[in-house]
């Protein structure tokens, strides 16, 4: 083989082809994924938050208001907030503030209950409490807006009154036995309020406007008086006297026992005489004389009158309370 070239890699030419190894495309860097929390809107948080406290106050509100206001639990929960017995206008009436009045009347009926032995129904009891506390309600507005301001010196002198010379701390126990009241809750759950309205209702009697309708009305019977129709037919169309039925006539009364406002008039007519309009502290009234008999303290007068009363506190109230709006949540029969 001397004649035949030794092969030399070089010359090697192989036949299959050149094994490349195969493309990979470029491997990305492996990115972890991280779970995080989107931040919740700050109105979100605010309206679950109201959502909440919304479904917090139904359900305590059902609570209160599905069960007797002198449950246990109820009375806890009203003593802290101030859930409405009632709304007059723009005054609310509290669960407690009615919860004092019928502890109040609960301590009565059982300190006289052993001499009575009635009590009322539990609906007679709600719905008088309530309409106390109401009427006191619209007083105490009424009131305000006529300037009206509770007279202390007053107060002193009707306390001393209700009093009627008992001794002190002995009124103080019957108090408490029979109210559970001290005497400073009596005199400012009862003393004070009447006093307010019994200025209120002077106030009311002394308003010439207020009184103006009044006053035409008796001045209207007055005028018919004086085109010459009859006293009694006068009477029993316009007089607000029971006596109105029998022509105004009230029969024979002392003279010693008729009102100082009225004596000065009276005494100064004739027999068969009428008086003007007459304005007293609750009526408008007119007078006639129809005899006199007796002398001294056995003098009487016999007289007929028209009377037209004066426009009252009670008259005033309800009047609020027609154009107001008056929810009652407890004690609605």
């Amino acid at each position: 083989m001397s004649d035949l070239e030794q092969p030399s890699i070089s010359n090697i030419s192989p036949d299959v082809p050149e094994r490349v190894a195969p493309e990979t495309p470029a491997q990305e860097p492996v990115r972890a994924t991280v779970l995080t929390r989107r931040p919740i809107p700050r109105t979100a948080k605010i309206a679950a938050s109201a959502a909440v406290a919304v479904a917090l106050v139904v359900g305590i509100s059902s609570f209160v208001y599905l069960h007797p206001p002198t449950d246990r639990t109820v009375r806890v929960i009203t003593a802290v907030v101030p859930f409405p017995a009632a709304i007059v206008g723009s005054d609310v009436i509290t669960v407690n503030e009615y919860l004092k009045e019928r502890d109040a009347l609960n301590a009565y009926f059982k300190s006289s209950a052993e001499q009575s032995g009635t009590v009322p129904s539990e609906t007679e009891i709600e719905a008088n409490i309530m309409d106390t506390l109401v009427h006191k309600s619209a007083v105490n507005r009424l009131a305000e807006e006529a300037g009206v301001t509770i007279d202390e010196p007053r107060v002193d002198a009707f306390y001393e009154q209700a009093l009627g010379g008992a001794d002190p701390q002995e009124f103080a126990d019957q108090l408490q036995s029979m109210f559970g009241w001290s005497t400073d809750e009596f005199r400012d759950r009862v003393v004070r309020p009447v006093v307010l309205a019994m200025q209120l209702g002077e106030k009311i009697g002394a308003d010439v406007e207020v009184q103006n309708p009044r006053r035409e009305q008796a001045q209207d019977a007055y005028d018919r008086l004086a085109k010459g129709e009859d006293f009694a037919a006068v009477a029993g169309d316009t007089s607000a006297d029971s006596s109105a039925t029998s022509g105004g006539d009230v029969g024979y009364v002392k003279v010693q026992d008729i009102p100082s406002e009225w004596s000065g008039t009276i005494g100064s007519l004739g027999i068969g005489a009428y008086s003007g309009v007459e304005e007293g502290t609750d009526a408008f009234m007119i007078f006639k004389v129809m005899d006199r008999t007796g002398s001294g303290d056995a003098a009487q007068v016999k007289l007929s009158i028209i009377s037209v009363p004066k426009v009252t506190l009670e008259e005033t109230v309800q009047e609020y309370l027609d154009s107001s709006r008056v929810w009652k949540l407890i004690g609605r029969a």
